[in-house]
């Protein structure tokens, strides 16, 4: 027994392990040999990235280091070469973009030989921070972070060193947009006029810069929309609609004209059951707008919102129906238009047309007959003065004779 452990002691100091056999010429690398030069990582800086290989062999190895962002190799190989026994550094210049980031660092033997793979390779992952202007302060930290010297708290931009004002609110800054109060007066136009490009109302009437006749004198003039000469403020009919101001629901919009028509001619105003009849709203306008929407009903029933309305009425509908045709512009205000139909029992009105008929030949045949018998009578009275005026002839005949003689 004891022969046998002086044996097997004697094979352990001789002969190394066969682990050791097969990577006795071995570098290695772990993600705690990854670290970098600074450790603020912020967008926009340029930082070292270090990766320390460590020598496990007692033979000096050389080899070369690559460094990857995701699948992105961070510049070139970088060449090591590492004492036995030792560690060495090499590195690459890293510039930062915001966002997470999965970093790889590989260590390739240029002899393989005895190495092991398992430990050529090590990861580490980092997350860069936001910084707008690259000043060293992330984002989340700086109270410029466009750099532009308007605190973000004031500035309608903070990512956007060229803006930080936005007057109107509608998302272009001042610099770039050309109408900074949206007035409808162009900065240039405002200069050229003296009114404020900042404010849409220079003279605090209420009347924006462009529809005032005197953007800089509150106390004169005022919009008139109808151009009659009565400001609209006093007008009571300010877009001279016909529709008093105390019942317009816009008194600077004239409202959209109807126009009802049926199948392109004048609207149809009588009917039979189950008779299709169709009436259309596209010829109506709208003079300071565009029309956008057309309701129908009948008899206060909704029956369409489509500009051509095809309508039928039933038997137990004959009698008379009211059509409102209402018609809205883009400005949201509504003008209607009413007619009466007229939807008649087939039966009946061929009686009544009868019945007409019957009437109109009676009265030719009255007007005739008086005018026979007026004839007639006229005649007779002509006949019989005819007749006395050729009798009082005969009797100066004689008379006239004698007298010659």
């Amino acid at each position: 027994m004891r022969m046998a452990l002086t044996i097997l002691a004697f094979v352990l100091l001789v002969f190394p392990s066969v682990g050791d056999a097969a990577f006795g010429r071995d570098l290695a690398l772990s993600s705690a040999d990854i670290t970098f030069s600074s450790n603020s990582l912020t967008e926009g800086k340029t930082i070292k990235i270090y990766a320390n290989v460590k020598n496990l062999s007692n033979e000096d190895l050389l080899g070369i280091v690559r460094f990857f962002d995701g699948s992105n190799q961070i510049q070139t190989d970088q060449p090591i070469s590492t004492l036995a026994n030792r560690e060495d550094a090499v590195f690459v210049n890293w510039t930062l973009t915001a966002g997470k980031h999965d970093l790889k660092v590989t260590v390739i033997p240029f002899d393989k030989e005895g190495d092991d793979p398992a430990n050529n390779t090590a990861e580490k992952s980092v997350t860069v921070l936001l910084d707008t202007d690259h000043d060293g302060i992330a984002n989340i930290n700086d109270p410029d972070d466009d750099n532009d010297g308007v605190p973000d708290n004031q500035d309608a931009f903070p990512l956007d060193k060229t803006e930080w004002l936005d007057t109107d609110g509608d998302g272009i800054g001042n610099n770039k947009d050309t109408d900074d109060d949206n007035d409808g007066l162009s900065d240039i136009e405002e200069a050229k006029l003296g009114t404020d490009p900042l404010r849409w109302d220079t003279d605090d009437d209420g009347i924006n810069d462009k529809d005032d006749p005197f953007p800089l004198d509150p106390g004169r003039g005022g919009k008139d929309y109808d151009r009659d000469g009565i400001p609209d403020v006093v007008d009571q009919d300010a877009d001279n609609d016909g529709i008093p101001k105390s019942i317009d629901t816009n008194d600077t919009n004239l409202g959209p004209i109807v126009s009802v028509t049926s199948e392109n001619n004048a609207p149809r105003r009588i009917g039979f059951p189950n008779d299709s009849i169709q009436f259309e709203t596209t010829t109506s306008t709208d003079t300071d707008g565009k029309v956008i929407s057309t309701t129908w009903t009948v008899d206060g029933e909704k029956a369409g919102n489509e500009p051509i309305l095809t309508i039928k009425f039933p038997k137990n509908k004959i009698g008379v129906h009211k059509l409102v045709a209402k018609v809205t512009d883009d400005k949201g205000e509504s003008r209607e238009k009413e007619f009466t139909i007229y939807v008649a029992n087939p039966v009946n009105l061929f009686l009544l047309i009868g019945l007409i008929l019957i009437i109109i030949i009676l009265a030719i045949f009255a007007i005739f007959s008086y005018s026979e018998r007026r004839v007639r009578s006229e005649g007779r009275a002509r006949w019989r003065k005819a007749v006395e005026v050729i009798q009082l002839i005969l009797k100066l005949l004689p008379s006239y004779k004698n007298r010659k003689k």
